[in-house]
């Protein structure tokens, strides 16, 4: 059995695949597995994947038709022969000693779950991403953490280092297109004995013009409510209920997004169509009643309550203006 297995789901990023495999190829670890999970790409990612196999026995390749990100990590984990999984995204990359250091602290400490810092990587800056909430270089058990620190943990699989046999069991789902980390992350980290929180930037996000969280989805209010679904059955079964509000103050925050999203640059709707698109988010009866349970009170959702929708629509073209959205 090897140390850790790393996965990496693969879909048409050919100029970004190798400075991704490349720096796992470079882990000070002398016993691990790299499964390249090529999901149906036109481009060449899938011949890149195949020449590192054939480069570098510590390279599998599975090719898959394209199914989405969630089926290409839950056919790895089934490949997985890692005591730890850990998880990449192919447009990112990480240092050199990221899952040495997740190792030896999940070793060191029994823990079945480590989670570090990452820095978020734009075209001309980059941005620290941490854990405010989370107590820095030490345990956490599930009987002592607060809502609000399970909600920051939760968010990115790519920051953590699994126990394989904590994951092994939970799947990634596979019917949602936002928030898939999160639902996972509630289910294994409330499987989890222990966790540990390794106050280190050792992971580098490219948030590049083009990927999944820079586009407009027409159907994101849809995308949104079925998370919310998934992340409340996955409260239910794994955590009780004072976790909740937290996680429906993130749904309103995710239905803001929806509403900037309308005047994302490469929405080509006439105007009058969005604003009819932002009228309907606003009428969205889960939305109106999540604001209701929190208690929400601020700017936009007293515009939601009143209805005021050209302001609205206002304060979502100057964030995306700010955004470069």
């Amino acid at each position: 059995m090897t140390d850790i297995s790393i996965i990496v789901p693969v879909y048409n990023i050919k100029e970004y695949l190798p400075r991704c495999v490349d720096s796992i190829l470079k882990q000070r670890l002398d016993n691990f597995e790299l499964i390249l999970v090529d999901d149906g790409s036109i481009d060449q990612s899938g011949e890149i994947c195949d020449k590192y196999a054939e480069e570098d026995d510590r390279v599998k390749v599975i090719h898959q038709p394209n199914s989405g990100v969630s089926t290409a990590r839950n056919n790895g984990i089934a490949e997985a022969t890692g005591r730890y999984i850990g998880f990449v995204d192919g447009d990112d990359w990480i240092a050199e000693d990221m899952y040495s250091s997740l190792f030896e602290t999940a070793e060191k400490n029994e823990a079945d779950i480590v989670i570090c810092d990452c820095c978020t990587v734009l075209s001309k800056k980059s941005e620290p991403d941490t854990l405010p909430s989370v107590p820095k270089n030490t345990i956490l058990k599930k009987n002592g953490m607060l809502p609000e620190q399970l909600i920051e943990m939760a968010g990115a699989s790519w920051r953590c280092l699994y126990r394989s046999e904590i994951i092994k069991s939970i799947n990634f789902p596979v019917d949602m297109k936002i928030s898939e980390d999160r639902v996972f992350n509630i289910k294994a980290m409330g499987s989890a004995k222990k966790l540990f929180y390794l106050a280190r930037p050792l992971y580098y996000r490219f948030d590049r013009e083009g990927s999944a969280v820079n586009k407009y989805y027409p159907d994101y209010i849809s995308m949104v409510m079925l998370a919310r679904k998934r992340t409340f059955d996955a409260l239910e079964a794994y955590w009780d209920d004072s976790f909740k509000t937290v996680f429906e103050t993130q749904t309103i925050g995710l239905c803001y997004t929806a509403l900037n999203m309308v005047y994302y640059k490469t929405n080509k709707k006439s105007g009058r169509e969005k604003l009819n698109e932002l009228k309907k988010i606003c009428n969205d009866p889960v939305f109106s009643a999540g604001i209701e349970s929190i208690g929400a009170d601020d700017v936009r959702a007293r515009l939601v309550k009143g209805k005021h929708y050209r302001v609205l629509a206002l304060l979502s073209k100057l964030a995306n203006l700010k955004n470069g959205r």
